[in-house]
């Protein structure tokens, strides 16, 4: 989950956010969990965690998905000024000859 969040948004505030989201998610887990399992059977609660386990995996698979496809793009972008790059004349370059 948090590389997901790293690579939508490399600022880092998606990847602080997750982070947070985690925290909470590992303290309140159990006494919701507990909670489920005092008021229904254990098939209920299966239920209930495979729809819960549904609805947090759709969000997190977009998010994938878009990052993905942003990379992607970011990657043929870059291929398309190495192409550029390299039909540039000699002399346009910046980098500095051998010689030096």
């Amino acid at each position: 989950m948090l590389a997901v969040a790293a690579a939508a948004d490399r600022t880092g505030r998606w990847v602080a956010a997750a982070s947070g989201a985690v925290a909470i998610g590992t303290g309140l887990g159990p006494i919701a969990a507990g909670w489920i399992l005092d008021a229904v059977d254990t098939t209920v609660f299966g239920a209930v965690l495979a729809v819960a386990t549904l609805a947090a995996a759709v969000p997190l698979l977009r998010t994938a998905l878009a990052a993905a496809r942003g990379s992607n793009e970011e990657a043929h972008q870059s291929s398309d000024m190495l192409a550029l790059m390299k039909a540039l004349p000699q002399s346009a370059h910046l980098a500095p000859e051998a010689g030096y």
